[in-house]
């Protein structure tokens, strides 16, 4: 008998070590020491997705993503799904080792699947957020709804809080993405299911140039950009659109002698609400007016942003920090002409179409040290193409 439960306790035993050794196969553990080792690792990724509540429009939802490699990036996106900012820096792995210990010793792994708030605590307008994190293949996601951090276990609140950190120093001083190039570095998706696409490509469709010859199926909607406006005002967007006639021209071409050829062209339109307000076609053709479009008469776009800073003596600050973007304009004064004012948003970026030219930019109310010391820049802009510039002013708080 005795022998028998000898026998019994030892295959149970080795069961049990199988078992946990199977476990650690499958699901590997982390130290919760903030000292773990890990450069070892070798695969890495955090996300955090916010989005719904009271947001701009044009910042519906906004998307932290953080790689194995150091890349970072942070995008908003409208309502519509359209990449309205984007902004991209680099870390170290030193960086990326120190908020992956951070994470581990923050028991990440021991997340719950979704939080919320107390049984009849109600909170209005806060959003959803979601975090992913996948450390050498192991994943851990957890939902939080509403996106209210003040009933979230502390672990949780720091974890949050470390990577909205790492968020707001790529805003502040990371590589803002031209809007041009946004489709370039990130995923656009179908850009066809914006309104504004369909209202574009709706018109342009339905013009004289296309209508007389247009290839149906070479129609493709390349770009979106988007203006940031205020929540309650009608989107406005610039809709770049490519098609393919067979022949040469513009317009209703009938009754000309006209050699077969086929011909790619580039519609540029400005849609307003839904309403076109402007079609370009080629940087020659005004579809809306059906005439050729003089040197005047054509716009480009000037885009960028505004960093002021820092705000406090030690960054990221402890307490609130004062709004000092949504009061000020940036001034941009051609050549020879009235100057254009484009009131900056609450993060300092700021996008205006305006005539082809040389501008020095201002910026209105600039009291600060270093004001003087970069003001005025000067940027160029052509027709239908996008200028960039980027505006850093040191406070001098220290």
């Amino acid at each position: 008998m005795v022998r028998n439960v000898v026998a019994v306790v030892v295959v149970a035993l080795v069961a049990a070590v199988a078992i946990a050794a199977v476990a650690m196969l499958l699901y590997p553990t982390f130290s919760h020491d903030a000292g773990v080792e890990v450069s070892n690792i070798t695969s890495v990724e955090i996300s955090l997705t916010q989005y719904g509540g009271l947001m701009p429009m044009d910042m519906a939802r906004q998307d932290t993503h953080i790689f194995t490699n150091g890349t970072v990036t942070v995008v908003w996106r409208s309502i519509y799904g359209g990449i309205t900012k984007a902004y991209i820096q680099n870390l170290s792995r030193s960086d990326i080792e120190d908020m992956t210990r951070r994470l581990v010793a923050n028991k990440v792994y021991e997340l719950s699947e979704s939080y919320t708030t107390p049984a009849g605590v109600q909170v209005a307008d806060a959003g959803i957020a979601n975090i992913t994190v996948s450390i050498d293949g192991m994943v851990k996601k957890s939902v939080i709804n509403p996106n209210v951090a003040d009933y979230l276990p502390p672990n949780l609140q720091r974890i949050l809080a470390d990577i909205k950190n790492t968020s707001q120093k790529v805003v502040n001083q990371g590589y803002v993405v031209p809007s041009k190039d946004i489709c370039r570095y990130f995923d656009c998706g179908s850009l066809e299911t914006h309104p504004a696409a369909r209202t574009a490509k709706e018109f342009i469709m339905n013009a004289p140039t296309f209508k007389f010859d247009g290839i149906r199926q070479t129609v493709n909607v390349t770009y979106i950009a988007e203006a940031t406006v205020p929540m309650d005002a009608p989107i406005h967007a610039v809709v770049t659109i490519t098609f393919e006639s067979k022949h040469a021209g513009y317009g209703n071409r009938s009754g000309q002698a006209l050699a077969e050829t086929i011909t790619p062209h580039t519609a540029v339109i400005n849609v307003v609400g839904d309403e076109v307000t402007s079609a370009v076609l080629d940087s020659r053709w005004d579809e809306l007016r059906q005439k050729p479009v003089t040197t005047g008469e054509q716009t480009g776009i000037v885009s960028g942003k505004v960093s002021i800073g820092p705000l406090c003596p030690v960054e990221p600050c402890p307490g609130p920090v004062p709004d000092v973007y949504s009061s000020r304009y940036v001034v941009l004064q051609p050549e020879g002409g009235e100057p254009t004012r484009v009131k900056l948003s609450s993060d300092g970026g700021f996008e205006a179409q305006v005539r082809p030219g040389t501008y020095k930019v201002d910026l209105t109310d600039c009291t600060f040290m270093g004001c003087s010391r970069v003001l005025p820049k000067t940027v160029t802009v052509k027709a239908n193409e996008a200028a960039y510039i980027q505006i850093d002013i040191d406070t001098g708080i220290r």
